[in-house]
């Protein structure tokens, strides 16, 4: 245990040199104590256990943040969202890096993703997985009904329409989903396997939608926050503007 503590603290500090992001001992004490803690857990319920052990350790938007860096970083992982509680997950020892490979992802979340519909009282069902297998492949923003004709076109006895739309949706109560926008009439969802966190810039004209990622805009919100001594819980971030294929429409 404490080895593997170590390799993924010598990891994860690469990886915040590589984001530009704060190196510093907090971040590491923070994830000894997540270690200890244990469990699968909420991250307030994680936030007053590590203060009723050390009041002093840091500030609790540090450990906002570091829960979050530790996430994006795959340490961390959202295991299921129930009524209003979100439920995480430490994985030391099968950490979700960006440089494994996405199969690997899939097959661990296809597993996750078993133990929540068991959890659930759901139907664990061969359809259910094929679902995530052709979700993934379809690797593009979607709205539902897009993804369910593109299933349909690649496997028309894959799954029934309404199969779809459960799984889907039970795949958004787990995390594995989100919602990224609403744009006009329409609902635009991603699959957030193997995804670091990102923000969106969106095309008000042809749709498009643009994904990036700066740690200046990272650290601005904790600074904020700390600023006005406020606890984030999470956020996104979505620019709607003209993109630079539908201006140059408009100058020919």
């Amino acid at each position: 245990m404490q080895a593997e503590l170590e390799s993924l603290k010598k990891d994860f500090e690469r990886f915040l040199k590589n984001k530009g992001g704060k190196i510093t001992k907090g971040r590491f004490e923070i994830i000894d104590m997540i270690a200890k803690y244990g469990t699968r857990f909420e991250i307030e319920d994680l936030v007053q256990w590590i203060y009723s052990q050390n009041k002093n350790i840091v500030s609790r938007s540090t450990i906002y943040k570091t829960v979050q860096l530790l996430r994006e970083f795959g340490a961390i992982r959202e295991v299921m969202k129930l009524n209003d509680r979100t439920i995480y997950e430490f994985v030391l020892g099968k950490q979700h890096h960006e440089s494994k490979c996405m199969q690997g992802d899939l097959e661990s979340l296809k597993r996750d993703f078993e133990r929540f519909l068991k959890n659930k009282g759901g139907k664990i069902t061969k359809g259910r997985f094929e679902i995530i297998d052709m979700i993934a492949n379809y690797g593009a923003h979607f709205e539902i009904e897009d993804l369910v004709r593109w299933i349909s076109s690649q496997n028309k006895n894959v799954a029934s329409r309404s199969t779809i739309y459960r799984t889907v949706r039970l795949l958004q109560e787990f995390g594995a989903i989100r919602e990224v926008i609403k744009l006009n009439n329409r609902t635009i969802y991603e699959f957030v396997v193997g995804k670091q966190h990102h923000e969106h810039l969106i095309c008000v004209e042809c749709g498009k939608i643009i994904e990036f990622n700066k740690e200046e805009i990272e650290q601005l919100q904790e600074k904020v926050c700390e600023e006005y001594d406020f606890t984030p819980i999470n956020h996104r971030l979505e620019i709607f503007g003209i993109c630079s294929d539908c201006k140059g429409n408009r100058v020919g």
